[in-house]
C-alpha cells in the first residue's frame, strides 16, 4: 500500500470510532486525526492517531475509562497488521465562534457571526455567506443537526448586515444547514441594496468559482474574518474530527488551520489559499488551531459564484 492508502485507511478508521472513543474515554477528548507523533520534539516518521484533548491530565489520577490507548493494532486492506501508535495533544475546547459586533446578526436570538463572502447563483440571486449557527441557531436540533427553508409566512429582512465601513442592511434568509461536513446560511441581499456592497478580497475578480481547488496539508492560506482580517495560517490537516460542547454539534473532515487566527465573532469569515481560491468558512477554534468547513461542501449544497 502506498503510504496516501495507507492514511485514506487511518481517516476512515478515525470517522468509524471516534464516537465510540468520546463515549468510552469521557468528553475531555474532544477531537481525532491522523498525523505524526511527536515525543520531546522528535517527529516520528510514521503516522499515528492523534487524540486532542481539553487538558492534558496525569495518568496517575485518571480513571480506567479516560485511559487513552497507546496504540492500535490494525488489519490494513493489504491483509497486513500494523501497530499504529496514538499521541495526545492538550488544545483545548473546541468552541464555535460567534461573539458581539460580528458582521451578521440574528435579532431573535442574540447570534452574532462574520459575513464571510457576498456570492450568487445560477438566477443571479445575490446572497451574504455565513454559519447556520449564527443564523438559524434555534433551528438546531438535539442531536447537533438542522436545515432550514425560509417560508411563506416568515419574516422578511431578519438579518442585520454590518459592513466595515459601519453602514447597516438586513438580509433575509432563505435556506442553510447544518451536519457533520457543513455548516452554512444563505442570506438573500435585496437588490436595493446591492449597490452598498462589494467583496474586500484581494485580487479576487466576480465571476470566479468558489471551491474547487485541492485542499492539501501544510497549503498557506489566509483568513478574512470580522474580528481578525488578514492573517496567514497553514492547514495542519484536511480532515480532522472535531466535537463542541454545545447541542452534540460535531464535525468530521474539515480544515484544521495552525496557529489558531481566529476569534470570538469569526465563525463565518473566509478562507482563501495561496491561489486566492476559497477553500474554507470558518465555524471555530481550539486555543491552538481555527477551524473551517470545506467550501466545497457549500458548493454541493447549493452552486455559487463569488459576486
Amino acid at each position: 500500500m502506498t503510504t496516501k492508502e495507507k492514511i485514506n485507511f487511518l481517516h476512515k478508521y478515525v470517522k468509524k470510532w471516534h464516537i465510540r472513543w468520546r463515549k468510552k474515554h469521557g468528553d475531555n477528548v474532544v477531537g481525532f486525526r491522523v498525523g505524526k507523533k511527536i515525543e520531546k520534539g522528535k517527529e516520528y516518521r510514521e503516522y499515528s492517531i492523534i487524540f486532542q484533548v481539553k487538558k492534558k491530565k496525569n495518568e496517575r489520577y485518571l480513571k480506567e475509562r479516560e485511559l487513552l490507548p497507546k496504540f492500535f493494532s490494525l488489519k490494513f486492506p493489504d491483509g497486513k497488521i500494523r501497530m499504529i501508535k496514538t499521541d495526545v495533544i492538550e488544545a483545548g475546547a473546541f468552541k464555535l465562534q460567534r461573539g458581539i459586533g460580528s458582521k451578521v446578526k440574528n435579532p431573535y436570538d442574540g447570534a452574532v457571526g462574520s459575513l464571510g463572502v457576498f456570492v450568487k447563483d445560477d438566477n443571479e440571486i445575490v446572497y451574504a455567506l455565513t454559519n447556520f449557527h449564527v443564523a438559524r441557531w434555534s433551528k438546531i436540533d438535539s442531536d447537533g443537526l438542522g436545515s432550514a427553508d425560509r417560508e411563506e409566512n416568515d419574516p422578511k429582512n431578519d438579518l442585520e448586515i454590518t459592513l466595515s465601513n459601519g453602514s447597516k442592511l438586513y438580509g433575509t434568509f432563505i435556506t442553510g444547514k447544518i451536519n457533520r461536513k457543513v455548516d452554512v446560511a444563505f442570506v438573500e441581499i435585496d437588490n436595493g441594496d446591492l449597490d452598498k456592497i462589494n467583496n474586500e478580497l484581494p485580487h479576487v475578480s466576480r465571476g470566479n468559482v468558489l471551491g474547487k481547488s485541492t485542499i492539501q496539508k501544510n497549503n498557506a492560506v489566509t483568513v478574512f474574518g470580522f474580528r481578525n482580517s488578514n492573517r496567514n495560517a497553514t492547514i495542519s490537516d484536511e480532515k480532522a474530527t472535531l466535537h463542541t460542547d454545545e447541542k452534540n454539534i460535531y464535525f468530521e473532515e474539515i480544515l484544521q488551520l495552525h496557529p489558531k487566527v481566529t476569534q470570538k465573532g469569526d465563525s463565518g469569515g473566509l478562507v482563501l489559499n495561496e491561489f486566492e481560491n476559497a477553500v474554507g468558512l470558518i465555524v471555530g477554534a481550539d486555543k491552538m488551531y481555527s477551524y473551517a468547513i470545506q467550501f466545497s461542501e457549500i458548493n454541493q449544497y447549493k452552486a455559487i459564484n463569488i459576486y
